[in-house]
């Protein structure tokens, strides 16, 4: 049987990707995959230094990322959220649906059921009100 996949899709403000890191880090100890999904200026903000580190953590983690609608001269301060959040439901949820649709692919082609099996977002990120949900199999 595979092990189980969660994908980790934290709201992309400092205290939501702290917790979420260290909830990642969780999943990682009970043996499962992680797929950390970050937006791209979060993901270029760690830079190199944070895939290496997840390559030294567990082979299990790697880091994804989706665009968040802003142009990347943006300074996305808090009195911005609006602005992102708004970008992240136009652009980056089309990002998102395209790319939990290739980890499907990839996941067929490796011989795997489903892949992710669960996924977690907070929820001021999720286009529905739930924190966490299934994925698209309906299980």
């Amino acid at each position: 049987m595979a092990t189980a996949h969660v994908l980790v899709f934290p709201a992309p403000a400092q205290g939501h990707l702290n917790c979420f890191l260290h909830f990642a880090t969780a999943l990682l100890r009970a043996g499962l995959h992680v797929t950390f999904l970050h937006t791209h200026h979060n993901l270029r903000r760690l830079g190199a230094a944070a895939a290496a580190a997840a390559a030294a953590i567990s082979p299990r983690l790697r880091f994804l990322s989706v665009p968040d609608g802003l142009p990347d001269d943006d300074p996305r301060r808090v009195d911005g959220l609006p602005e992102l959040m708004k970008g992240l439901r136009t652009t980056g949820s089309a990002a998102y649906r395209a790319l939990l649709a290739s980890l499907v692919v990839r996941a067929a082609a490796y011989g795997r059921a489903s892949s992710p099996t669960a996924y977690c977002r907070s929820p001021s990120t999720s286009p529905r009100s739930s924190a966490c949900r299934r994925s698209h199999s309906g299980r």
